[in-house]
């Protein structure tokens, strides 16, 4: 790094080179460099700098040039699985340039998404906003399912609603678990349909706080939970396995007295 910087400092007194290695590990660690980001400035004074993302293990797809995104005035991106490369330059006169002809201090960007079986596009749209008087033609999708397809419909049926006692091992906490039928369906598809069970409870159970951060350091609670299921006792299993599992993986020296 040193070496990089005392050869910038040749060409660009005020030059200066820094990266960073985005690819986080459990445990605090850092794995090899498949997601990271680096930046050249070349002028502390002006903001001039040119700026490289890249991420080598990606599923989108888009390529896209936005002005005015972040910290860069001009931003090139463009992804295909399994890479994605951003690259952005901030200038003065590119700055000032942008200033004057664009009203406000939104962005703006032309390109083309695609994800979720669909095809997204922006024409000079506004990347900090959305306006119903947009045009569809500068800011629209194509779905490509729901036009082979046809739209899908969702709809739900109460199957059975019943008060039940959660075991826990301090005691029981009242509830209730509403079985529900959730039906998805095109009109140019099989039907799926799936039993899920939502339950809330009456006296919501204790589990420690995630400790993360100053506000969720005391106890929390469990008040509920939707999971598939296809029976009511299984429903309740879920609910108490899930709680357990939350109090041993935040602390597996908690207790709870009731």
């Amino acid at each position: 790094m040193k070496r990089i910087n005392k050869f910038i400092k040749k060409i660009f007194p005020d030059g200066h080179f820094h990266w960073q290695n985005l690819n986080d590990r459990p445990g605090d660690k850092l794995g090899p460099p498949i997601h990271g980001r680096c930046w050249l400035f070349l002028s502390n004074q002006h903001g001039n700098e040119l700026s490289f993302d890249w991420n080598l293990w990606t599923n989108f797809c888009h390529a896209s040039l936005t002005v005015r995104q972040h910290d860069d005035d001009v931003q090139l991106a463009i992804a295909f699985p399994p890479v994605a490369f951003w690259f952005g330059i901030g200038h003065k006169e590119i700055r000032e340039f942008l200033n004057k002809h664009i009203e406000g201090y939104e962005g703006r960007q032309i390109g083309i998404r695609v994800f979720d079986w669909s095809v997204w596009w922006d024409v000079w749209s506004n990347t900090m906003s959305w306006s119903n008087k947009t045009p569809k033609w500068r800011d629209g999708s194509f779905n490509v399912l729901d036009f082979v397809l046809g739209e899908r419909q969702y709809s739900e049926r109460d199957i059975e609603s019943r008060d039940v006692d959660v075991p826990m091992p301090e005691g029981n906490y009242k509830g209730t678990v509403k079985m529900r039928e959730a039906t998805w369906k095109r009109p140019r598809w099989f039907t799926y349909r799936l039993m899920r069970a939502h339950i809330d409870m009456e006296e919501p159970i204790p589990i420690p706080g995630k400790g993360s951060a100053s506000y969720n350091c005391g106890d929390d609670a469990t008040h509920g939970l939707t999971c598939p299921a296809r029976t009511i006792p299984e429903a309740v299993g879920k609910l108490v396995g899930s709680t357990l599992g939350t109090r041993m993986k935040r602390s597996n020296t908690w207790r709870w007295n009731r």
